[in-house]
């Protein structure tokens, strides 16, 4: 896991670095990498893999709202605290689909609840998967995963930048998706991810702005619905 801090003030990072290390430790946890950045030039130019960015809005240069748009479009699955003295920006960082605001001066028990929520989704919504192909192996994301399909003896994984070709047999995703809560089987030839899901009827499910279907079974009508509900209420 990496762990970013962009922000100006020199006291202010600190102060977070040092609430990050201390959460850790008071869980028994390896800390993290931390990597610290004072402007958004820098931290856009190490061109660095976050999984966490802690990101002041009043930075010196390009602005905290810029930064945060370029990093979304690089790796839409970083989670990213806005770190301010002032709402007026909040409007403007909900574009970018912050994760938490954290005010400034900083309250400690808040800043860790909203350290844990944010593991918490790191470690549950956000994990990496492996899709063998024939050609080659390809790393998604869980949030990139939007089905995956049996057609015969064919199994895609049909993700949001593309189709990859499983060379494993759809036993191997069922074990290995469905003990994830955004993972469901609707039917024997689908596993939809509920991340993705955008309408659904008594027979079939929308994806991905109905961009592609899923079969539901009549029996898994009720089953569906109550856990897809579950899935909304825990995410929201």
């Amino acid at each position: 896991m990496t762990i970013a801090i962009c922000e100006d003030n020199i006291e202010c990072a600190n102060q977070i670095k040092h609430l990050i290390s201390s959460y850790f430790k008071s869980k028994n946890l390896e800390i993290p990498k931390i990597k610290e950045y004072h402007d958004g030039e820098s931290l856009l130019s190490d061109n660095v893999d976050l999984d966490i960015l802690f990101l002041d809005i009043e930075l010196p240069g390009i602005s905290g709202i810029c930064v945060g748009r370029e990093i979304k479009s690089v790796n839409r699955n970083t989670i990213i605290f806005v770190v301010t003295s002032f709402m007026e920006y909040i409007d403007d960082a909900m574009r970018f689909n912050v994760f938490r605001y954290i005010m400034k001066p900083i309250d400690t028990d808040r800043f860790y609840r909203n350290l844990s929520d944010a593991l918490y989704r790191y470690s549950n919504d956000i994990k990496k998967y492996i899709v063998e192909t024939h050609d080659t192996a390809y790393t998604l994301y869980s949030t990139d995963i939007i089905m995956v399909e049996v057609t015969g003896h064919k199994v895609s994984v049909q993700g949001v930048n593309g189709i990859y070709h499983s060379v494993k047999p759809m036993k191997y995703w069922q074990e290995l998706l469905l003990t994830e809560p955004m993972f469901y089987q609707s039917h024997r030839s689908y596993i939809v991810n509920f991340h993705h899901i955008s309408s659904y009827t008594d027979d079939s499910i929308g994806l991905y702005k109905d961009s592609c279907t899923a079969f539901l079974t009549k029996r898994k009508r009720v089953d569906f619905k109550n856990k897809y509900l579950m899935y909304l209420e825990n995410t929201r």
